[in-house]
């Protein structure tokens, strides 16, 4: 299991990553599902990116099953886009 530490964040689908992040003491973007929006999920991003958090993923992350339409697609590809890489286990993403 992961030790989370300050700097560490969780994202991964929705009915998990908030309980998965309480368990391990990571931070997450903590707002209700009527409160979410993409503008709200992007300025916690770009805190994640500004502060150079390790990314856990919640759950076995298998990138052929991801949809490329979805929320997690996005944050997933805004990480890289800052130069952000999965580890070889696709367990958690870390910026280089």
């Amino acid at each position: 299991m992961f030790n989370a530490a300050k700097g560490v964040i969780v994202i991964g689908p929705r009915a998990t990553y908030r309980e998965f992040a309480k368990k391990i003491g990571a931070n997450f973007l903590n707002v209700t599902d009527e409160a979410w929006t993409m503008r709200k999920n992007v300025e916690f991003l770009q805190g994640v990116v500004k502060r150079g958090d390790d990314v856990i993923f919640s759950g076995k992350y298998n990138p052929l099953k991801l949809d490329p339409n979805s929320v997690l697609a996005q944050e997933i590809r805004y990480l890289q886009r800052y130069g952000y890489s999965w580890t070889d286990d696709f367990s958690r993403m870390i910026k280089k």
